[in-house]
């Protein structure tokens, strides 16, 4: 749970339409998470109000006073039919456009994976093609990523925030890859699958990989490689990575630099060619780690136990394939 926005009780009534004291009721029965201030004052974080109004369905009829974009009729918003507005709003660097668009998706329903793989990335996609084209600058273009990565961190401010017990998730980009969306998008996807997910960041050595594994023990690793510098060394370095770190965590890989023949000489539990996948794995992966009581980062070798629960989610996965 966020404590950077919070709302009186007043103000949220006042947003959703209901009366003060049926939201007080609502609060009381734990339908809306609250939080106190140091003076004893009962607070509503921004997050828990979304999480209320996607699991309830419930109208936002005054939107600005939870600075969110207004929420559309349940299932009337697509990804495919707003990715020419993200489009022209990400060319045109109209911030409050591309927000709106994302958050009111998500607001509306939609998960966090499907806004990934058919709102965001079909969409820088296509912008990476109008640039070799000479459609738009390379200004442009980069000005668009950069847009982009504050917006899915806008996206991932609202994302009800797991316990401080939910199993972590950490990430990165391998050395030499610089393109932060992928990873951002897995740490959004992550957290919406109930992990406290951890976006390292982008061109981290091996080196450093292997030590964030041991000192903070997640229970999933995610390393997103859109670009690799060095296919052999590359190879060398993960083979080394996992050989180190070979039952502390699970291992998510993802990118388009993972071609398949480079996927052949290296060892993960998952690859995600899809957020949707990723977050199906992870999904099943969090499951079984809460009915094994796995840690959720203790600091002791849980390999047996890791062993064991990737083999339980394999053959879940693949039964649901």
């Amino acid at each position: 749970m966020t404590k950077d926005r919070l709302f009186t009780t007043k103000q949220v009534a006042d947003a959703i339409g209901v009366s003060e004291s049926s939201l007080k009721r609502w609060c009381d029965q734990g339908l809306v998470t609250t939080c106190r201030t140091g003076g004893g004052h009962r607070r509503i974080p921004q997050d828990a109000v979304v999480a209320f109004l996607r699991s309830s369905g419930h109208a936002l009829v005054r939107p600005d006073v939870l600075q969110l974009p207004a929420l559309p009729q349940r299932g009337t918003l697509r990804c495919e039919t707003l990715r020419p507005v993200f489009l022209d709003a990400i060319i045109a660097a109209d911030r409050a456009k591309c927000r709106e668009v994302m958050l009111s998706l998500y607001l509306s329903g939609i998960s966090v994976a499907a806004i990934c793989d058919d709102l965001i990335t079909p969409t820088m996609y296509r912008i990476g093609e109008l640039w070799e084209c000479g459609d738009v600058e390379v200004f442009q273009e980069r000005r668009g990523c950069e847009m982009c990565e504050e917006v899915i961190g806008d996206l991932v401010k609202i994302i009800p925030s797991p316990a401080s017990s939910a199993p972590l998730a950490i990430g990165a980009t391998p050395e030499g890859d610089y393109y932060r969306i992928a990873t951002k998008m897995v740490e959004a996807t992550l957290k919406a699958a109930g992990f406290r997910a951890m976006n390292l960041g982008s061109s981290l050595p091996f080196s450093t990989l292997v030590a964030s594994v041991e000192m903070l023990r997640p229970t999933l690793f995610w390393l997103s490689a859109s670009f690799i510098v060095d296919h052999e060394k590359f190879v060398a370095d993960y083979q080394e990575f996992q050989r180190q770190t070979s039952g502390l965590a699970a291992i998510a890989v993802g990118g388009q630099a993972l071609t398949a023949p480079i996927r052949t000489r290296i060892v993960y539990a998952t690859f995600g060619e899809t957020m949707r996948h990723l977050d199906n794995y992870a999904q099943t992966l969090f499951a079984v780690q809460q009915r094994h009581d796995l840690p959720a980062a203790s600091g002791v070798d849980i390999s047996a136990a890791i062993e064991t629960s990737h083999a339980e989610v394999s053959s879940a996965v693949s039964s649901r394939s």
